[in-house]
């Protein structure tokens, strides 16, 4: 006689276990070469050396085509069972900012932004190093640094490089000027990663 599996009987991935399978299914994207006559669809950042480089920011179109696609592709998991954010991100919160990335979010808009800051590329100790450094117009500034968390980007501190460079613009006094210099840590945006032994030695 033929048994009858019911659905109690399947083991119904969790939410946490269908992220870490998209997580891991990106990896394996990402590690393996693409097929000959593919598109490259990667960001090449020019190599850092001894010299600090100024640079701009330009992510191949192909490169944010292949991101649209993802996003289009998404897999979702099944609803959650409750009205609060203790199964994780509610599926309708998931579905509306996929869907924000996927057909709203003006990457050139921000790039025109980014770059509108000087951004260089430098390596320190075999690491390639980003960072923006503004200089301000006021022969009395003082340098100050802006360092991100993590998960975190340079990109928290677009809005007060103007204000901080040029005070005066914004109502503010001269002698209220900075240089401002923003690193990405290592693994972050243009910056390269670094091995465990080097970041806590």
């Amino acid at each position: 006689m033929q048994k009858r599996f019911r659905s109690s009987d399947v083991h119904r991935p969790s939410r946490r276990e269908l992220f870490l399978l998209a997580a891991g299914a990106a990896s394996a994207t990402i590690a393996h070469p693409p097929a000959a006559g593919a598109q490259a669809t990667s960001i090449v950042v020019p190599p850092a050396t001894d010299a600090v480089s100024p640079f701009s920011i330009s992510v191949p179109q192909t490169a944010i085509d292949d991101l649209r696609h993802r996003l289009d592709s998404t897999r979702y998991p099944e609803r959650e069972t409750v009205g609060d954010w203790t199964q994780g991100v509610p599926l309708d919160k998931a579905r509306a900012l996929i869907e924000y990335w996927r057909d709203r979010y003006d990457w050139r808009r921000f790039e025109t932004r980014a770059n509108s800051f000087p951004h260089f590329r430098t390596r320190i100790d075999g690491l390639g190093v980003h960072f923006i450094h503004a200089r301000s117009s006021h022969a009395n500034a003082m340098p100050i640094v802006f360092t991100h968390g993590w998960p975190g980007s340079f990109v928290e501190f677009l809005e007060v490089i103007g204000p901080l460079t040029e005070p005066t613009r914004f109502g503010g006094n001269a002698d209220d000027a900075f240089h401002v210099v923003v690193p990405s840590l290592p693994g972050f945006a243009f910056h390269s990663f670094a091995s465990r032994l080097r970041i806590f030695r």
